[in-house]
């Protein structure tokens, strides 16, 4: 399992470094759009490319947190956030029966005086 952490970690900072690489190149080249308008054109790709680098790595991070968690055993429900609640599982207790009342039931008997 370290190996998966471990190849995971360096497909992060690879993702990182690239993007900001791909982001220097991309300012660099559109600052020729006067000049050369395929320089332009290159600088914009870059750009394209580094915020695909950016989505990668948010990916490989969320299948990582995911990863751990099942190792860890938690469970959390499924979101399309980045920032996950854990599920909240209600507490097992007894359930009613058709036809009777629980002792923690709500009946006029139960209630307290009302004040006057």
């Amino acid at each position: 399992d370290l190996k998966f952490f471990n190849s995971v970690l360096q497909d992060l900072v690879n993702s990182f470094i690239t993007a900001v690489f791909l982001l220097i190149v991309a300012i660099l080249a559109m600052q020729e759009v006067e000049r050369r308008h395929l320089f332009y054109v290159g600088g914009i790709q870059c750009l394209t490319a580094a915020i695909m680098c950016i989505l990668d790595a948010i990916v490989v991070t969320k299948k990582m947190r995911d990863k751990m968690r099942r190792l860890l055993g938690l469970e959390y429900e499924s979101s399309s956030s980045l920032l996950l609640e854990p599920k909240k599982t209600p507490e097992p207790g007894p359930t009613p029966t058709p036809g009777k009342q629980n002792e923690k039931s709500i009946t006029p008997e139960n209630l307290p005086p009302a004040p006057t």
